[in-house]
């Protein structure tokens, strides 16, 4: 591609993203508001114009709680001003429902049924749930939770 070429392809580019227009008006505004930090300035004004972040990604993985139980470690991740970043981590432990004194079946019983519990979660979180949140708003709960709750699992029950 010759610089021609390279010059009309960036022209055109810059006005289907309303580059030119936008600079003239933060320019513009930043004139007659004199700030004292102009890169900061700058930075707000095109901050507003970025695009709304969505979800991208959605990781659980096993983990140990802190009586060496499996859990669950979930990550959320999102695309914010150009890059991929972790927004939200949550760990979800399931607690012992048998009394200290129990029966040793019981508790290898519970332990078992623990360890279903864990397996089925983290096959829902890395499958249907992950399919489910990618692109969806991470700041609107509501939608998240009426899309969750249309496969009939609700977010408290995660």
């Amino acid at each position: 591609m010759d610089q021609e070429d390279m010059k009309a392809k960036a022209m055109a580019y810059y006005q289907a993203n309303k580059v030119p227009l936008h600079m003239q008006a933060v320019l513009n505004e930043m004139f007659h508001q004199d700030p004292p930090d102009v890169n900061g300035y700058v930075s707000q004004y095109f901050e507003a114009l970025s695009v709304k972040p969505v979800i991208t990604r959605v990781l659980a993985a096993r983990s140990m709680d802190s009586k060496g139980q499996p859990a669950i470690t979930t990550k959320v991740y999102c695309t914010l001003r150009n890059k991929e970043q972790l927004v939200g981590e949550s760990a979800l432990a399931i607690d012992t429902m048998l009394p200290d004194n129990a029966k040793q079946e019981d508790k290898e019983e519970e332990d078992r049924q623990r360890c279903l519990l864990v397996d089925e979660a983290l096959r829902f979180i890395n499958e249907e749930a992950r399919d489910i949140l990618c692109a969806k708003d991470p700041c609107n709960q509501q939608l998240i939770d009426e899309a969750l709750s249309e496969v009939g699992v609700g977010t408290s029950s995660l």
